[in-house]
C-alpha cells in the first residue's frame, strides 16, 4: 500500500509491514500514530484482508472520527472505511455487553462482578481478530 499523499518514514514502514495479527503502537502525542496505524490498515486491505476482519479502537469519539478521515485521506475508499470496525473502547465494550442479554452491564455495582465478562470479551476479540 503506497499512498500518494505522503512518504512513510522508516518507523511507519515497519509498522505498516508488521505481520502481527494484533498491533499496538505507543508513542507521544503528535508522533503520527494515527497515520501509522492507517498505513497498516491500508497494507492489510491491499493484502486482501476483508475490512470486516479489522478492528481499530480509539480512546475518544473525536479520535475515532479523525482515524476514519485519515484512512480516507490516505486513499482508502469510503465504502471500505465504513466496513472496518472502528470504535472507541467504550463503544466496543458496550456493544459486546449489549450483545449479551444476561450481562448486568452498567447495573453491576462492583468492577469485580464484570471481570468474567471482560475476560470473555477479550477472548472473543482475540478469537475473531487474532486469527485473520
Amino acid at each position: 500500500f503506497a499512498p500518494s499523499v505522503i512518504q512513510a518514514t522508516e518507523e511507519q514502514l515497519a509498522i505498516q509491514m508488521a505481520i502481527a495479527k494484533i498491533l499496538l503502537v505507543l508513542a507521544n502525542a503528535g508522533a503520527a500514530k494515527t497515520t501509522s496505524l492507517a498505513l497498516a490498515i491500508g497494507e492489510a486491505l491491499a493484502a486482501g484482508v476483508p475490512p470486516e476482519a479489522i478492528l481499530a479502537l480509539t480512546f475518544t469519539a473525536e479520535a475515532r472520527d479523525v482515524f476514519k478521515d485519515r484512512l480516507r485521506w490516505l486513499g482508502i475508499h469510503r465504502d471500505l472505511v465504513e466496513r472496518i470496525h472502528i470504535a472507541t473502547f467504550d463503544e466496543f465494550a458496550q456493544g459486546v455487553l449489549d450483545a449479551r442479554h444476561d450481562v448486568p452491564g452498567s447495573h453491576a455495582s462492583a468492577s469485580e462482578a464484570l471481570r468474567p465478562y471482560a475476560l470473555e470479551a477479550l477472548s472473543a476479540v482475540s478469537e475473531r481478530y487474532g486469527h485473520q
